[in-house]
């Protein structure tokens, strides 16, 4: 009886011989890629309305929330280029400033003027972000070809060369970015990574 079609459709090789049996596998591994080459190729020519973000903050025992920081701020600082990509995401923060993400701008605003200002800039999409008491801590990848690898870098908060920590998290397009979460205590850096978790301690 046939599988119905669903999310754990699986394929079938039908080849007897190993070299046969490779072939097949390739070559479904090739249409895959070339799916979603066509997916993507479709999705940068389409024309996808943009809707205005901000930076909210609103008392923990309730209140009425006032824009931060974005692109239709009034009475704030606003952050360049905010309304332009889409949701804001990651978002943290410390004692006096929000670190979020703008494109490949790593940026901080402050909580109580809501002036903004560029940290650091990656050489690739970042895709988690954590702040410590002297340092800010991100991924970001990079691509070549059909495969990508994320890297764990960091900077001073102060402002300074950003440096590798991390490497060699290797996967192959398209999925989600490798590096996922990361969190910084007094003495331990960890991150999420190919599903495990990875410990820096200092």
């Amino acid at each position: 009886m046939a599988r119905p079609p669903g999310p754990n459709r699986e394929e079938t090789v039908r080849s007897k011989k190993p070299k046969g049996v490779m072939l097949e596998l390739w070559a479904i591994g090739l249409a895959y890629n070339l799916v979603r080459l066509e997916i993507e190729s479709i999705a940068e020519q389409a024309t996808v309305p943009r809707t205005p973000r901000a930076v909210m903050a609103a008392p923990v025992a309730g209140g009425e929330a006032r824009v931060l920081a974005g692109a239709d701020a009034t009475g704030y600082g606003t952050v360049p280029g905010l309304g332009s990509r889409g949701f804001v995401a990651p978002l943290r923060m410390d004692s006096s400033f929000v670190y979020t993400v703008d494109g490949l701008n790593i940026v901080r605003i402050a909580k109580a003027t809501g002036v903004s200002s560029t940290l650091v800039t990656a050489e690739g999409p970042i895709s988690a972000l954590a702040v410590g008491d002297m340092r800010i801590y991100w991924a970001e990848s990079s691509t070549t070809g059909n495969f990508a690898v994320s890297v764990l870098k960091s900077a001073p908060l102060a402002g300074g060369d950003a440096i590798v920590l991390a490497d060699d998290f290797f996967y192959v397009l398209p999925p989600e970015p490798v590096m996922s979460d990361i969190v910084v205590t007094q003495t331990n850096l960890l991150w999420a990574a190919n599903g495990t978790l990875w410990r820096l301690s200092w």
